[in-house]
């Protein structure tokens, strides 16, 4: 994966090439959004939102973020999290949003079936994700990307089954709920919302499934994704992690508990390194400190809307200690380990990194899990 990410550098050089995956002979424009448009919600989601948020009811948002096969972190996390006696998993969230391997786990996150992650993350390895094309320089040039994503989108039809969206649906409550991922369209460079819960319940089922394909179809390491006409790759290409009250009529109204929750699939913040002095490891270490500087710009960016909107706000991310043992390219062990250690963590009450408790009449001082108080305060971490 270093190299495939490090050729992205050739793939803009030398631009893209070579047919695109179509998976959306459904594909219509009633699911997707961009967060400038106007109201999106009809009258009734409002007037329901209203009154629950009347009668202060909790609120629960999930945020999901990109980081490929650091996405066993958010597995785990999630998967250990029900038995956190303190701060408890919600039986249902409001909003889930994803993005890149975020996106691939929101559906489990919405509907609460934690099998889909168990099996996306601890049993797959990187034959079951990627199919490496020709050689990577012929592959540069010639071809719309590196690796060849089939595999990651039977893995996809294998998760998602029919029987898993119409699951989606039925927890939307007609609305009331929603699950967002992110893409990136190539062709206008904006990042475009698609709203799951709602494709789930018109059963478009293949689009639903195209669309989590694209939300973690790296460009030039994965091709392009065709949908209505338009090519569509990994939302990570502008945010790691995103929310805004334009996804749903919750976050924009007064009087409820509003409770954030962002788990970041990654360290989330840039960490010290030594690249070796060649032009591959000095490109990744590169891209790595950009990811990185960009994740933690969008941490900053929902923490400050929490408080905007005094919400309590949880955010989980990858210990800074931690050292993968046999490096993270899709190795099954791996991602088994980290699987592990983030369900141990979630499960403890100690196992977020950082948090801002407000709950309604109560402000308690933020919590910072121990070596990352620094780390969450260092403005020089943003650029």
């Amino acid at each position: 994966m270093r190299l495939a990410m490090c050729f992205l550098l050739i793939m803009v050089a030398t631009g893209c090439k070579g047919p695109l995956i179509d998976l959306s002979k459904e594909a219509q424009d009633v699911a997707r959004f961009q967060i400038h448009e106007s109201d999106p919600f009809d009258d009734n989601t409002m007037a329901q939102q209203r009154s629950k948020a009347a009668r202060g009811q909790v609120i629960n948002v999930l945020a999901l973020s990109g980081g490929g096969a650091w996405g066993a972190w958010g597995a785990g996390f999630l998967h250990g999290w029900v038995e956190n006696t303190k701060e408890p998993r919600p039986e249902s969230f409001d909003l889930v949003t994803g993005i890149s391997t975020g996106g691939l786990q929101a559906t489990a996150a919405f509907i609460g079936d934690d099998s889909i992650l168990i099996r996306g993350y601890t049993t797959v390895d990187r034959g079951d994700v990627m199919r490496q094309r020709f050689p990577p320089l012929v592959s540069a040039l010639w071809s719309p990307s590196i690796y060849d994503s089939a595999p990651l989108g039977e893995l996809i039809q294998k998760l998602i089954t029919d029987e898993v969206i119409d699951r989606v649906a039925e927890v939307s409550h007609n609305g009331e709920r929603r699950i967002c991922v992110a893409t990136c369209e190539l062709e206008s460079g904006e990042l475009v919302f698609w709203d799951l819960s709602q494709i789930a319940r018109e059963k478009q089922y293949d689009l639903y499934r195209c669309v989590v394909l694209a939300t973690a179809s790296i460009p030039g390491v994965f091709p392009p994704v065709n949908i209505g006409g338009h090519r569509h790759v990994d939302g990570g290409a502008r945010a790691s992690v995103f929310l805004d009250e334009a996804l749903s009529p919750q976050l924009s109204l007064e009087g409820g508990d509003l409770r954030i929750y962002v788990i970041i699939n990654g360290e989330g913040t840039i960490s010290p390194a030594n690249p070796a002095n060649r032009t591959l490891p000095v490109a990744f270490r590169a891209v790595s400190m950009l990811l990185a500087a960009q994740s933690h710009d969008n941490q900053l960016l929902i923490q400050d809307f929490a408080k905007a909107h005094h919400a309590s706000f949880w955010l989980s991310m990858v210990p800074l200690d931690y050292k993968p043992v046999n490096g993270h390219d899709f190795d099954r062990a791996e991602m088994n380990h980290l699987f592990e250690v983030a369900k141990e963590k979630s499960s403890a009450e100690d196992g977020w990194t950082y948090v801002i408790d407000q709950k309604p009449g109560q402000s308690l001082p933020p919590y910072y899990a121990p070596g990352v108080e620094e780390q969450m305060k260092r403005p020089a971490a943003r650029r």
